[in-house]
């Protein structure tokens, strides 16, 4: 995707196996973990019964409108 990394690493085959395992973005890490390293933190998502470990952490991309990029069938 293009996205730059900035701690930490990206994907690997062995996530799609493993235990969940979350990229976030530098607002996250900074919101959630202010001044404290988050890799390695765990975190859930509301309704979600997974529990997600932070593996890297990527810089914040400027968000687009969707609405125009639509898959053609």
């Amino acid at each position: 995707m293009g996205i730059a990394r900035v701690r930490g690493r990206t994907f690997t085959a062995s996530d799609a196996t493993g235990p969940p395992v979350a990229i976030i973005n530098t607002t996250m890490a900074e919101r959630f973990w202010h001044g404290v390293d988050p890799l390695g933190r765990q975190f859930s998502v509301p309704g979600d019964t997974a529990s997600f470990t932070v593996g890297g952490v990527v810089a914040d991309i400027r968000d687009r409108d969707s609405t125009r990029h639509r898959f053609r069938k």
